[in-house]
Parts: C-alpha cells; structure tokens; sequence
C-alpha cells in the first residue's frame, strides 16, 4: 500500500470515529476480551431488513493482528 493510500485511509477512519465516536471503545474493550478459541461475529443488516451474518474462532494469529493494527491506528 502506498503512502498517499494509507494516508488517505486513516483520514476516513478519523471521520468514521467521529461519526461514530462510541465504536472504536467498543471495538478496543471487545478485541481486550478476545482469546484463542473464543468467535468473533459480526452481523450486517442493510435498509430492506436483510441481514447477513458471519462467525470466526478466534486464533492467537488473529489476535495478533489486531493489536498490530491498533497499534497502527493509535500512532496517528
């Protein structure tokens, strides 16, 4: 990913959070109780009332990735 890319994408996560400033605690107290063998779900549910929903057991590699990428996000 180039530069002006990744620059590009955390100026959209900052409106995302400040248009939605209760979700990224959310999504840090979440991640803080994920371990191996745990799920993460996540269900979508568009403006006709369709929803679609998925479900992963949660590995150590994946919990490493998302203290990787919070701490990413958190060196602004």
């Amino acid at each position: 990913m180039n530069p002006m890319e990744m620059l590009r994408l955390k100026t959209m996560l900052g409106e995302f959070g400040a248009s939605h400033p209760k979700f990224p605690g959310f999504l840090k107290n979440a991640a803080d109780g994920l371990d191996p063998g745990g799920s993460l779900e996540m269900t979508v549910k568009n403006s006709k009332g369709q929803k679609m929903s998925a479900s992963i057991k949660v590995t150590q590699q994946d919990i490493q990735l998302l203290r990787e990428l919070r701490q990413l996000l958190e060196n602004k």
